[in-house]
């Protein structure tokens, strides 16, 4: 049954609804995870694999990434009878390693932390955005009435 859905009949089952939640967070669907199939979607698609998903970046991006954990540590020694943020030291430190990944360099100091900090806030609005459940996720023909106030502009 896999074999079916997955493989030979995988362009009827590929689009799915989408979410109130999702649209609002990928400006109306134009990401990979929410585009539909077609022409738009295989070129996001082909870009991912070449630019991201790729073994050349990713043996590219070890140093960096490497990097940003031994920092990492070093802070967490440096402050190893403080209380720690676990969570927004492995923010920051995912943070790094992206933006070093990316652009090369990271910010230095509190735009570093700063930063971190509202992407950290970020993706939690967004989990919570889309892990809400929404009466029109269920009932399409409501959305239009934004009765939950997801679709906030």
């Amino acid at each position: 049954m896999a074999k079916e859905v997955l493989k030979d009949h995988d362009t009827i089952f590929v689009n799915h609804d989408k979410m109130a939640g999702a649209l609002v967070a990928t400006y109306g669907g134009s990401d990979i995870v929410w585009s539909p199939h077609g022409p738009n979607w295989r070129m996001l698609r082909r870009v991912c694999i070449q630019e991201l998903l790729n073994a050349g970046s990713h043996d590219a991006s070890y140093v960096f990434r490497r990097q940003q954990v031994r920092q990492t540590l070093r802070d967490l020694y440096a402050k190893i009878d403080t209380p720690i943020d676990v969570g927004e030291k492995l923010t920051q430190t995912i943070f790094n390693s992206m933006t070093s990944t990316l652009w090369g360099s990271t910010l230095k100091g509190e735009a570093e932390t700063g930063v971190a900090s509202e992407f950290r806030q970020a993706m939690g609005e967004i989990g919570k955005l889309l892990g809400t459940p929404n009466i029109s996720d269920l009932f399409p023909l409501l959305a239009r009435f934004d009765i939950q106030g997801s679709n906030v502009k």
